[in-house]
């Protein structure tokens, strides 16, 4: 079986991004908005091996805020982006229902653009 796959993030560069998305909780090809992102930082980047490493974590750091922890996520990473920069996030809530004998867990994270207000809540089950 052949999966097609394209980016404009080359694999090196995906390769690192991944790796600082284990530390920071993002995924860079979650959505178009996330990938877009990280190629315009990349593209502003002109440093090269661990002087680009650097360059992201700071970058990274600066723009991926949180309230009080990074978001745990149940499944892959799907943190928001709003105005091409990531959503602040909030907090996360979990909910357990049983259901016909069987335990369910939903995660609710809520992630705000704090200069507009928008609020973003993101579900993800079990």
């Amino acid at each position: 079986m052949t999966i097609d796959f394209s980016s404009a993030i080359s694999e090196n560069d995906l390769c690192l991004l991944f790796d600082l998305g284990g530390q920071y909780s993002f995924d860079p090809l979650y959505s178009d908005e996330s990938e877009k992102y990280f190629v315009d930082l990349l593209q502003r980047c002109t440093a090269t091996g661990e002087g680009k490493k650097r360059f992201l974590e700071l970058e990274i750091s600066k723009d991926f805020k949180f309230n009080i922890d990074l978001p745990r996520w149940t499944q892959n990473p799907e943190w928001p982006f709003d105005e091409g920069k990531p959503m602040f996030f909030v907090g996360q809530l979990e909910l357990v229902t049983n259901r016909d004998g069987n335990r369910f867990i939903s995660v609710f994270y809520v992630f705000s653009n704090l200069r507009t207000g928008k609020i973003t809540t993101i579900c993800q089950t079990d």
